[in-house]
């Protein structure tokens, strides 16, 4: 989110989808999203990036636990669901 007229720093926002699924019978075991948002230290390339990197390693955290947890689910069901 950025708005030219103020110069202010950005927000930046990462969406990010995730879905596993079981390589046998290809069956989706788990979908989930994860995002975050991230206001830049200031309106200079060096703070947008490292806003991007903080929400990037955020949004990432969240998909590697909900993909750890399916995981784990699936194999205490035997991946029945």
């Amino acid at each position: 989110e950025y708005s030219a007229d103020t110069g202010a720093a950005p927000t930046i926002h990462v969406h990010l989808l995730g879905r596993v699924g079981g390589s046998a019978d290809r069956r989706i075991l788990g979908q989930f999203e994860a995002d975050d948002r991230q206001r830049a230290a200031d309106n200079r390339l060096t703070a947008i990036v490292e806003a991007y990197n903080r929400a990037a390693d955020t949004a990432l955290a969240q998909i590697v636990a909900d993909t750890t947890r399916t995981l784990s689910e699936a194999l205490e069901t035997g991946g029945r669901q």
